[in-house]
């Protein structure tokens, strides 16, 4: 007979144990149910380019811009650059793709190693960043830059490659 009156004690408490368990999830879901999980808001790039103020380029210093992203997300951009005239011949390795999160400022390099002869050379250099993430998203920095002339004559040529960090 004792063994009986365990078993019953024991379904008792099992059958107790599984209400209760049903009865808090019940609650649960009647509480967490209607609220409705978290969505991040729609991201879209927000690539803002900075520069230094000087617009003269010294023979083996660097020109250095800022690309920073403003936007909530993170977002890969692809990093180009050109001149305005044909004064200069650039060769560089090609467009480079960067990774940026959000709020964060990468620094982009552009060293240009200059052999030019006829005097002082004025371009403007073009660096453009294009989201790959979302399309039609793109900021443009134009920056003066003024070279000295080298002892070459007539001879431009500018080497750009670009160098994030």
């Amino acid at each position: 007979m004792a063994a009986k009156e365990r078993w019953l004690r024991l379904a008792r408490l099992t059958v107790s144990f599984l209400l209760g368990c049903v009865l808090c999830f019940v609650s649960w879901a009647a509480l967490v149910g209607p609220v409705k999980a978290f969505e991040p808001p729609d991201c879209t790039p927000q690539p803002q380019w900075s520069k230094s103020d000087a617009p003269a380029y010294i023979f083996g210093q660097p020109l250095v811009y800022t690309l920073t992203n403003t936007a909530n997300c993170t977002d890969t951009f692809l990093i180009e650059t050109a001149t305005l005239s044909n004064h200069l011949i650039i060769d560089y390795w090609g467009p480079i793709t960067a990774v940026v999160e959000f709020n964060q400022a990468i620094s982009i390099t552009v060293h240009i190693p200059v052999l030019a002869g006829g005097g002082t050379i004025t371009d403007t250099v073009i660096l453009t960043a294009s989201s790959q993430m979302t399309a039609h998203v793109k900021t443009v920095l134009t920056d003066p830059v003024v070279m000295p002339g080298g002892t070459l004559p007539e001879l431009y040529w500018v080497y750009l490659p670009l160098i994030i960090k």
